[in-house]
C-alpha cells in the first residue's frame, strides 16, 4: 500500500513539474492548488510536501505546504514544512556516499575495481560464487551479489563479519548472499547493505568516522547543513528536523483512518544525546534501538550510520 501511494504521488508530481517549467506567474496559484490536493489525511495523500523547480540553473518555482512534524493531540503545535525543513531522505543518501567513493578514487586512495576484502580487513566472498571477487564498483552498482536480509544496520560494537559468517549474529541463514546463478558482476539486485560496506570502506581509507567525513569533505563544500545523526545537529538545526510518517499502527498494520505515526525522527522526548544513533532497519522495525558511539572504531561497521539512507537534509 505504501509503495502504491508513493508511486501515485510521484507520478502526479512529475506531471505537475513538466507544466511548472513553462509556468507563467498567473499559473503559480493553480499549481499551488494542485499540489495542495496531494496533502491530506487519507487516500493517496501525504502530511506535507516541499517543491523547488529549476530551469536553466535558475529557480522558477517553489511551494512548501502543511506539516513536517504532526502533533495529533495538539495540532496547533504542528511544525510547518518549510524550505529549511530537514528530512531523512532515504536512498537519495546513496548518491552522497558515491560522491565520496568517486572523490577518493580520483585522489588515488582507492580503486573501483579492487577486491573489497583489501579494504574491509577480511575476505568477503559469496559462498555460492567463491572464486569471484566482489569489487568496490560492484557494491556501488548493486551487482555485488549481496542482499539485505531483514537487518542491514547493526550495533556499533559489532563488526561486518556478523552478516557473513555462518556463526554470525546476523547471518540470517545466508540471506545476505545471492543464490548460485546470480554471481557478482553479472546480476543486478538493489541492496542497502552494499552501501553500509561502502561507508565502512570510506572509513578504512580515510581513518574518519563516516558521518564526520561526509560533513567535512562533501556537505561543507556544498554549504549544506545536514547530518546523518539527529543527535549531532545544533539545537537550532534540530528544530528544523521533520519526521517520516506512515499510516501503520504499532503492530505494523496499515490503517488509513488511523493517525499518522512517525517511523523516523519523531522524538517526542526531544533531541537525543550527542553521538548517539538509532539503527535503521525498515524491514525489522523492532530492531531500531539507540546506541552510543563513544567507543566506535571507524572502519569496523559504518552500517550504523546508514550510508544507504540516513542523510537528513533540506530541499
Amino acid at each position: 500500500m505504501k509503495k502504491r501511494i508513493t508511486a501515485i504521488v510521484l507520478a502526479m508530481f512529475c506531471l505537475l513539474m513538466n507544466s511548472c517549467l513553462a509556468m507563467s506567474k498567473e499559473s503559480k496559484a493553480d499549481l499551488d492548488n494542485e499540489l495542495a490536493q496531494m496533502v491530506g489525511d487519507t487516500g493517496t495523500k501525504v502530511p506535507g510536501l516541499g517543491v523547488i523547480a529549476f530551469k536553466d540553473g535558475k529557480e522558477v518555482y517553489s511551494s512548501f505546504q502543511s506539516s513536517s512534524i504532526i502533533d495529533s493531540q495538539n495540532p496547533q503545535k504542528n511544525h510547518p514544512f518549510t524550505r529549511e525543513s530537514r528530512f531523512r531522505v532515504a536512498s537519495v543518501s546513496k548518491m552522497f556516499t558515491v560522491f565520496t567513493i568517486m572523490q577518493l578514487a580520483e585522489q588515488g586512495k582507492l580503486n573501483l575495481d579492487d577486491d573489497v576484502s583489501k579494504y574491509l580487513g577480511f575476505t568477503l566472498r559469496n559462498p555460492n560464487s567463491p572464486d569471484t571477487p566482489i569489487t568496490v564498483r560492484m557494491l556501488a552498482s548493486h551487482q555485488s551479489s549481496l542482499r539485505d536480509g531483514k537487518i542491514y544496520s547493526i550495533p556499533p560494537q559489532m563488526g561486518l563479519q556478523e552478516f557473513f559468517r555462518k556463526d554470525g549474529k546476523f547471518y540470517e541463514d545466508g540471506a545476505h548472499f545471492a543464490p548460485a546463478g546470480q554471481e557478482p558482476g553479472k546480476f543486478f539486485a538493489y541492496s542497502n547493505l552494499n552501501y553500509g560496506l561502502l561507508g565502512t570502506i570510506i572509513e578504512k581509507v580515510t581513518g574518519e568516522r563516516f558521518d564526520q567525513y561526509q560533513k567535512n569533505h562533501i556537505l561543507k563544500q556544498l554549504d549544506i547543513k545536514a547530518d546523518y545523526l539527529p543527535s549531532n545537529f545544533s539545537k537550532k538545526e534540530f528544530t528544523k528536523l521533520g519526521a517520516v510518517y506512515q499510516k501503520k499502527d504499532a503492530s505494523g498494520i496499515w490503517n488509513e483512518k488511523g493517525p499518522w505515526r512517525a517511523t523516523h525522527d519523531g522524538y517526542p522526548q526531544g533531541q537525543p544525546s550527542k553521538d548517539t544513533v538509532a539503527l535503521q532497519n525498515p524491514y525489522a522495525e523492532n530492531f531500531q534501538d539507540t546506541y552510543s558511539l563513544k567507543d566506535y572504531v571507524p572502519g569496523t561497521n559504518a552500517t550504523v550510520f546508514s550510508p544507504a539512507g540516513g542523510l537528513r537534509i533540506s530541499c
